[in-house]
């Protein structure tokens, strides 16, 4: 019986870990997004509409990009 639990506990870790990943995952391709919108002169306004992303996020990301 403890074994069962012990393989039930791992497999929820397991679940967690990929859902955590998936999340940081679109985080990431968001940022991206936001990225090359910025790059191709888009309002701050309009990508954070669409990337979900805070408008303070948003000139972060546009500030580490080179000049």
């Amino acid at each position: 019986m403890r074994i069962l639990e012990d393989n039930r506990a791992v497999r929820v870790l397991e679940a967690m870990g990929r859902e955590k990943g998936l999340q940081q995952g679109m985080e990431q391709g968001m940022e991206q997004v936001a990225i090359n919108m910025a790059k191709d002169g888009d309002e701050y306004a309009k990508i954070a509409r669409i990337t979900g992303l805070s408008l303070e996020r948003i000139m972060e990301l546009a500030n580490e990009i080179p000049a």
